[in-house]
């Protein structure tokens, strides 16, 4: 693969860190191996870069519940709406600390301080010829995605009043 050109179409940083850099590229690609013949493909690259997420299951008295978030103010544009979804968040760790990143990102979206040794990684059991890597979205973004389990267990008074807030606290015994 051969990169013909690369221009960038716009930008913002957003966050403390220039690792938060979004943009917009158009490249133009020529790929003699994947085609019997010369062509160039423009596309548009949304450079997002590493991210976590993590799915958080709470046992009680016999029932699993689900954590899951809806951000109050960061609508889901390309959908036109607000959604439940994992707990997520994007990688500021120069060290690619994907572990450290979503038990961070789990307590300020929820204020539940999970344990380092009861993460998950999903994806460190993907066979090793994928490179142990999710990329969600190539076609578009560069974004890597982490992804984590964690299960615990609360008491029943905990998941009383969880239930319908913005923020559960406390921690979790794993």
């Amino acid at each position: 693969v051969q990169l013909g050109s690369a221009m960038a179409l716009g930008s913002s940083i957003y966050g403390a860190r220039a690792r938060h850099l979004r943009q917009c590229i158009s490249l133009t690609i020529s790929c003699a191996k994947l085609f019997t013949f010369a062509v160039q493909i423009t596309g548009i690259v949304f450079a997002r870069g590493p991210a976590v997420a993590a799915l958080i299951l709470l046992e009680s008295k016999g029932q699993t519940f689900a954590v899951l978030t809806k951000q109050k103010f960061q609508a889901r544009i390309p959908i036109g709406k607000f959604i439940l979804e994992l707990l997520a968040g994007m990688q500021d760790d120069e060290n690619g600390d994907f572990v450290g990143t979503v038990v961070r990102e789990v307590e300020e979206e929820t204020g539940i301080k999970l344990n380092l040794e009861g993460m998950v990684d999903l994806i460190s059991l993907l066979d090793p010829a994928t490179g142990c890597r999710t990329l969600p979205s190539p076609g578009g973004c560069d974004g890597e995605i982490g992804l984590f389990l964690y299960r615990g267990h609360v008491d029943e008074e905990t998941i009383r009043l969880s239930k319908g807030r913005k923020q559960a606290c406390g921690t979790m015994a794993s």
